[in-house]
């Protein structure tokens, strides 16, 4: 062996490697590329294993990030509201049990402001009906197909 010094040959070792991908470049970089994604391919099943995981044991935990982020509420704030409501549809009263999804924050886009929560079906619904236009169309179009008795 040239060097016996293991910290020695490790570094001839870099030197020798660099000198090899700057005569290289092409080779170097497919080899990098079929390498990484290589590793890629072997690392998912466990990343995404690992991530479902992780999403099922902290649910409370992410959410709470997930609505402090978007609505500048922390999850007692949005418990608060929860209770405040009784875990009902501040719009339609369904309660949180007779729906599938957890209610929605329903906020203002110009001020942020938050409103209160909402079934998802109600959250589409003050969408359509905050733009006034879409809401008179709507109106019209009811009116104008209305059968009569």
């Amino acid at each position: 062996m040239p060097y016996k010094d293991p910290i020695k040959r490790l570094e001839m070792c870099r030197i020798n490697t660099r000198r090899w991908r700057a005569k290289n470049i092409e080779r170097a970089r497919e080899l990098g590329r079929i390498s990484d994604r290589k590793r890629y391919e072997e690392r998912r099943p466990k990343q995404k294993e690992y991530l479902l995981e992780y999403q099922r044991k902290n649910r409370n935990k992410i959410h709470g990030y997930q609505i402090k982020y978007k609505y500048g509420i922390t999850l007692e704030q949005y418990n608060e509201l929860f209770k405040k409501q009784e875990g009902k549809c501040a719009v339609c009263g369904k309660h949180q049990n007779e729906i599938k999804k957890s209610l929605s924050v329903e906020h203002c886009h110009k001020t942020e402001r938050v409103r209160g929560l909402v079934c998802q079906r109600c959250n589409i619904a003050i969408s359509v009906l905050e733009n006034k236009e879409i809401c008179m169309k709507v109106t019209l179009f009811l009116e104008g197909n209305r059968v009569s008795n």
